[in-house]
């Protein structure tokens, strides 16, 4: 999750890490501790909580990650030139794209997976908005 460009992309990641069974959440807390980047923590924490009855996530966990995560907005792509959202509960603010990707994951394993939206569509936002994200455009 730290360095996308190396390992295939953001939606590679999601879709190697939405394939495990479970996480080992004391050995990814030892990784994270080990490489202490407070972005690395929000962006984990954010993912897992997407993802977190698929892989066994306890709550503790996601309120250890953030309580580690950065405490102001941190834009996780800065490369990244087009439209990005601004997700509240983690500080970060990330491409839309990426929304789309995680929101594919989730009805891919549903069985209802099918072309991800351009845009942020009104599913997309119900569901970002029942996590308790406040979602908002960030050019």
């Amino acid at each position: 999750m730290d360095r996308p460009e190396y390992y295939g992309g953001f939606e590679e990641a999601i879709r190697c890490i939405s394939s495990l069974p479970f996480v080992d959440e004391e050995l990814l807390k030892a990784y994270l501790n080990l490489r202490g980047k407070v972005v690395l923590f929000g962006k984990v924490g954010w993912v897992l909580e997407q993802l977190r009855e698929r892989l066994f996530i306890t709550e503790g966990f996601l309120q250890w990650l953030k309580d580690m995560s950065p405490k102001y907005p941190v834009s996780v792509c800065r490369g990244f030139e087009g439209e990005k959202v601004f997700v509240k509960r983690w500080n970060l603010v990330v491409p839309l794209p990426w929304l789309a990707v995680l929101e594919g994951i989730r009805e891919e394993a549903i069985g209802a997976f099918s072309k991800k939206p351009k845009g942020m569509t009104k599913r997309m936002k119900e569901s970002v908005g029942t996590k308790g994200f406040d979602v908002g455009s960030v050019s």
